[in-house]
């Protein structure tokens, strides 16, 4: 039976930034050389641990990643994707909060395909590039829905600033990360409205300005 990781993003970005985001092209995993540091023992298709793996290795691995985040024609398209992998209605987000703070996005039972969960992070990290100084993120791969409260784990969590800055969270920083969204998440699973996030589908409203006039 499978049992997929939960993947969540939070960004803190004015509506604009985020469009100009959502509309450019998807990054290369292969861009960042930290992914042994996905906690957890994973294999690469060889055979190989990723955390031992050698360069030539990752990289191979890294290029499927790549041709695979390549099939979509934008970060939009590479976000519906991730969304579309939700198995019911109430566990995906795509919305701004009601404050319009911060936009959250994501699905509980996203992939446990360490191919996936690449493709995951490598897109939420290319947000970091539409962030300014001061402004940050995060992304989130966690088992939420196959394990009890204290034994939940968080397979990666990744942290994004200004001007294209991202990297690994430490375990402390992880759960202190995934804790943050525990709230969230036991409202989705009751199936219940959230009046933080409303609708939960914000996604094909959030256009560029040029975009939007056009549609009107």
């Amino acid at each position: 039976m499978s049992e997929p990781y939960s993947a969540l993003l939070r960004l803190r970005l004015p509506r604009e930034r985020l469009a100009r985001w959502l509309a450019a092209p998807v990054p290369a995993a292969s861009r960042w050389k930290d992914w042994r540091s996905i906690a957890g023992r994973w294999r690469l298709p060889g055979g190989a641990d990723l955390a031992a793996s050698t360069d030539v290795e990752l990289g191979e691995f890294l290029a499927d990643c790549n041709a695979l985040l390549v099939r979509h024609a934008d970060n939009r398209a590479a976000l519906a994707a991730i969304l579309q992998s939700a198995q019911a209605e109430n566990i995906k987000l795509a919305a701004y909060d009601q404050a319009g703070a911060y936009f959250v996005a994501g699905s509980l039972t996203y992939s446990e395909n360490l191919h996936d969960l690449v493709v995951f992070l490598a897109m939420a990290r290319g947000a970091a590039d539409f962030l300014e100084p001061g402004e940050h993120g995060e992304a989130l791969v966690h088992d939420y829905l196959w394990a009890e409260d204290g034994e939940r784990e968080t397979v990666a969590a990744v942290h994004l600033a200004g001007k294209g800055d991202s990297g690994f969270m430490t375990p402390a920083q992880s759960g202190e990360t995934a804790a943050t969204f525990d709230a969230m998440v036991e409202l989705m699973l009751e199936g219940a409205d959230d009046p933080q996030f409303t609708p939960r589908n914000q996604l094909d409203r959030i256009q560029e300005r040029g975009h939007a006039a056009q549609e009107n």
